[in-house]
């Protein structure tokens, strides 16, 4: 799923004195190779969406704004181009509430969905000012003093007794650090360390270390929490300390850091966006304790990558891509239960891929052009959602493939797996299976041909070839 990136942070700026209407917004732009869009005009467009993720539009706007030279950008939500909806009359305390980002990179009205994400703590100045206009009142009893609350603030927490709490955060540089920490240029580690201890601070939640050519070691252990996380085109890095970090509320680059050996992220839990490896020299990598990730998992041209590990992974909302990673021969992923988008392996060292939870793929499944991958196992496979759905093709030593699809959601699908080394049981056994799907999809189509040696079904594989003729499908074997 190419896509448009953008990382956002959420800052709250309201003043007591009077009744704001509105919170800013700031954001990192990217294109879709995840390249900072720099000194550029784009546009985006705000929607607020009521109870979920998919709900009811109550508000939406548009901002023309300019990045900075590190693609960063400002704008208020609330003070934009209305297209729908009346900002002032939001009722923050009547529901939960997401806001959906898109942005149009040229500054146009094309836009691409970038994110929702729900408003986890609401605008609390703006809930006072909601509060403060209301003319009627649900006092039941006598008692004028038993709804007297306390409130007081801790740090960043402006808490309310037998109530909720919210993080009053800092757009700028305090007791509590930068809102962003940026490590660039002919940065030492010296002096890494300096800015470190300087500029991070509980209101740190932008952290990037890019394009440096001096600096080779950074400990960053003590974070926990960030909105993104941008590591690339470090020349001399070796290594990054993140041991601390739990999750990442938008997304997480590492790329083009070809001395990279080793980024420790063993607390890491959930990405709320994409997670990127690409071009960086790691060898193993440990992703142990991830559980969720939002958006897409991307990872290519890891050419010395030998194990990665991702035991406790259960769902990925966007794609699942792992390329050009020739020397991976471990890879765990027991938990992994579902991807929302696309599944593609491809040019891995794997002997053989188990996904033993793998039970839905909501839009394609490939893997090809792995020269050591023998079998291929997807027990609890039964659902692919989309078209065009089914590709393993081009890897010369496969010889077993063993998933229970049961429902293909498709029309125009094809089966494709072909110029693999299956013998005609697998062939037999893998008619038998698409036979047995109901509803039949539409107009479906099955290449399983070019396996060497050639391998024609045979027994029950003939007439289950047969039916399938009859049912509808195209159906090409040796």
């Amino acid at each position: 799923m190419k896509k448009l990136l953008l990382s956002l942070l959420l800052i709250s700026t309201f003043a007591f004195g009077q009744a704001p209407e509105g919170f800013n917004y700031q954001g990192v732009a990217r294109d879709a190779n995840g390249d900072i869009l720099k000194n550029k005009s784009i546009a985006i467009k705000i929607s607020l969406l009521q109870t979920t993720v998919t709900g009811t539009i109550v508000y939406s706007e548009t901002h023309n704004p300019a990045t900075n030279d590190y693609g960063v950008f400002s704008l208020e939500v609330g003070s934009g181009t209305v297209g729908s909806g009346d900002f002032s009359t939001v009722d923050w305390g009547a529901d939960k509430y997401f806001i959906r980002i898109e942005m149009d990179i040229n500054g146009g009205t094309n836009f691409d969905v970038i994110s929702t994400t729900q408003l986890l703590s609401v605008p609390y100045a703006l809930y006072a000012k909601e509060a403060g206009n209301s003319t009627t009142s649900s006092d039941a009893d006598s008692d004028s003093t038993n709804e007297l609350q306390t409130l007081s603030i801790s740090n960043d927490t402006l808490s309310i007794s037998d109530g909720n709490s919210v993080i009053l955060t800092n757009t700028g540089t305090s007791v509590g650090g930068k809102s962003f920490l940026v490590l660039s240029g002919g940065i030492t580690d010296a002096d890494a360390l300096a800015l470190i201890n300087s500029d991070f601070g509980e209101n740190t939640q932008v952290v990037r270390i890019i394009n440096t050519t001096e600096l080779t070691s950074v400990d960053l252990s003590n974070i926990t929490e960030l909105v993104e996380l941008d590591i690339s085109g470090n020349s001399n890095l070796q290594s990054v300390d993140l041991s601390g970090l739990t999750s990442v509320h938008q997304s997480f680059y590492v790329f083009n850091n070809y001395n990279l050996t080793s980024i420790s992220l063993s607390s890491l839990e959930t990405i709320n966006g994409d997670i990127t490896f690409k071009e960086s020299g790691l060898t193993s990598l440990n992703l142990s304790n991830l559980v969720t990730i939002i958006g897409d998992l991307d990872m290519r041209n890891l050419d010395n990558l030998i194990s990665l590990d991702m035991t406790k992974l259960t769902s990925i909302g966007g794609d699942f891509l792992i390329s050009k990673c020739s020397k991976l021969s471990t890879f765990t992923a027991t938990s992994l239960n579902s991807v929302l988008s696309s599944f593609s392996l491809q040019y891995v060292g794997l002997t053989t891929l188990d996904f033993p939870s793998l039970q839905t793929i909501g839009y394609s499944f490939e893997i090809f052009n792995d020269s050591s991958l023998v079998s291929i196992n997807l027990p609890q496979l039964d659902s692919i959602s989309n078209t065009q759905a089914f590709y393993i093709y081009y890897n010369p030593v496969l010889t077993s493939i063993t998933h229970p699809v049961t429902y293909l959601y498709s029309t125009d699908m094809v089966y494709y797996v072909i110029n693999n080394a299956l013998p005609s049981t697998q062939v037999n056994s893998i008619l038998a299976t698409l036979v047995a799907i109901s509803p039949a999809p539409t107009n479906p189509s099955l290449y399983i041909e070019g396996q060497n040696p050639s391998a024609p079904p045979t027994g029950q594989g003939i007439t289950d070839k047969t039916t399938l003729i009859s049912n509808g499908w195209t159906v090409t074997t040796d």
